[in-house]
């Protein structure tokens, strides 16, 4: 199901947004002055559909609703604050962040317009890892240094006590819950909604080790990204081999079976095979094959009936085994065609060995890590979505602007449609950027404040 609307009544108190998407041109943007919940609203959506709820517990809102194509509509409604359990006053906030309580609890609701199904999260959902007050400040650090990667060792040291427990608490908003009950019914809803978010901070990325006691490491996204595509392309291969190998062991019993006269004709089959040849050349470009000599085929004289019949089978299999590149050559070959023309005086291509291969104009091959923090911005919100982003999802893209020069912000729109056609899904931006608006204001929202504070401005200013 594809998400149609999205309301938010009363964020941080006072805020009420709506927003209709753009189903037909599958890219909406939102727009407004800072501290106006644009990067909220956007975390609030991912945390709902992500079982995240920790998010919904702590960003104040009284009501978020997310209408689906199908006509239902999924509620999620702040409640009351969670008391002490020796019947005293309420805890402070802080104490409950502290030992990693939500302030709030979260009802969920799925209004189909026949029936209503709810349930409320338990309070346990939103935990985090508890924060140990009562160390001293550097034995604080020590403890948080594992989950805290959004600050170096220098900074982070130099922050007093209390910014470094401010420092854990951001970083840990998205920590993944311990699991929860959840009905059949919403289940399935989650299932139904697929919601990804890029988020603002996308040059490192956490990956696991495979041993269970040590913390993820921090690598640079374009090193994971390239190692991931490689092994996307090898993927391929295996599957052309297989399928190259089970052609092979059948073809003879497929060319005795083949019917006397059976076929194309042969100027139908020289040319599938010039089709053949450019669409081998294009997988070459692509990384996806060797370079070869190209697809082997008759010369200029005709064919005999016995060549013609062998040639059509031969061709066939080919025609297969080429067939399982389709999708991922169009990726890449997009992928390629908008970095490179982003690209001064630098050149990428694709190796199914090392995935991303940079080199300069001298054709020295660069360190991934040796690209501007733009190229590198790039090339990861690119990959993410062309390689990563499941059909039918809602992507989120918080502030695609960063650390892109001015002309590729104007460029940055009409790449990402041709990307959402390509791979079928829907984008919700939240930007400063006039430039990344550039020419499609049809495809904005003006996130308003207050209403009451903008009569009474109009009142004051009559």
């Amino acid at each position: 199901m594809r998400i149609v609307e999205i309301e938010i009544e009363k964020l941080f108190g006072i805020f009420d947004h709506r927003i209709r998407l753009n189903t037909d041109d599958r890219v909406t943007i939102i727009h407004g002055p800072n501290g106006f919940g644009k990067t909220v609203l956007l975390e609030l959506v991912h945390g709902l559909f992500n079982g995240l709820y920790a998010k919904l517990a702590q960003i104040p809102f009284q009501q978020l609703s997310v209408l689906l194509d199908n006509g239902a509509c999924v509620v999620a409604r702040q409640e009351t604050m969670i008391a002490a359990s020796d019947g005293r006053e309420p805890q402070s906030l802080a104490r409950l962040v502290s030992e990693g309580l939500p302030a709030k609890k979260i009802r969920l609701a799925l209004r189909n317009g026949r029936q209503e199904e709810e349930f409320v999260l338990p309070s346990g959902s939103a935990r985090r890892p508890p924060i140990p007050l009562s160390l001293p400040r550097e034995a604080l650090f020590n403890h948080l240094t594992g989950y805290v990667t959004s600050y170096d060792d220098v900074t982070i040291r130099n922050l007093n006590r209390e910014s470094v427990i401010t420092a854990f608490i951001e970083a840990t908003r998205g920590s993944p819950p311990p699991p929860v009950e959840e009905p059949l019914w919403w289940r399935e809803t989650k299932r139904s909604v697929r919601v990804e978010m890029i988020q603002e901070q996308r040059l490192l990325m956490k990956i696991t080790t495979g041993h269970r006691q040590q913390q993820p490491a921090v690598v640079p996204a374009v090193h994971a990204y390239s190692k991931d595509l490689a092994q996307k392309v090898r993927r391929k291969l295996a599957e052309s081999a297989e399928v190259s190998q089970s052609l092979e062991r059948t073809f003879p019993a497929r060319l005795l079976n083949r019917k006397h006269g059976d076929g194309p004709s042969e100027n139908e089959l020289r040319a599938r095979l010039a089709v053949l040849e450019r669409k081998r050349e294009k997988l070459e470009g692509a990384g996806l094959l060797e370079e070869e000599q190209g697809v082997p085929g008759p010369a200029a004289e005709s064919m005999d009936d016995e060549t013609r019949e062998v040639l059509a089978i031969w061709v066939e299999d080919a025609e297969k085994k080429l067939s399982i590149f389709d999708d991922l050559a169009t990726r890449i070959e997009l992928f390629q065609n908008i970095i490179n023309s982003r690209f001064l005086y630098k050149h990428l291509r694709i190796s199914r060995r090392d995935g991303f291969v940079v080199t300069t104009a001298a054709g020295e091959r660069l360190p991934l890590t040796a690209l501007s923090s733009g190229e590198q911005q790039e090339m990861v919100l690119l990959y993410e979505l062309l390689f990563r982003t499941a059909p039918n999802s809602l992507v989120l893209i918080d502030e695609p602007e960063l650390s892109l020069h001015v002309a590729w912000q104007t460029k940055f729109l009409d790449d990402l449609i041709r990307i959402s056609e390509l791979a079928s899904f829907d984008v919700l931006i939240a930007t400063h950027s006039p430039q990344i608006i550039h020419t499609r204001w049809d495809l904005t929202v003006e996130l308003e404040g207050p209403k009451a504070e903008a009569e009474l401005a109009a009142t004051t200013i009559s």
